[in-house]
């Protein structure tokens, strides 16, 4: 779990825009004819890219790995 009390009100609106747009990508993604491994491959690579994304933002020391990212 994240302390978003610590950060900055800016912080958190690009954390919640980033977090939107990436949602929106999957469900676009998932939507595409595409075979299910090529859907899974580009999911990965959207999901690696956000938490790169988030950790810029907000610092790897403040992150986690688990289902609240």
């Amino acid at each position: 779990m994240h302390n978003f009390a610590s950060l900055e009100r800016s912080k958190l609106e690009k954390l919640t825009e980033l977090q939107s747009r990436t949602i929106d990508g999957l469900g676009m993604l998932l939507a595409t004819p595409a075979p299910p491994e090529a859907k899974v491959a580009e999911a990965d690579e959207l999901v690696r890219h956000y938490r790169e994304l988030k950790d810029t933002l907000i610092g790897p020391a403040s992150t986690s790995r688990d289902a609240s990212d």
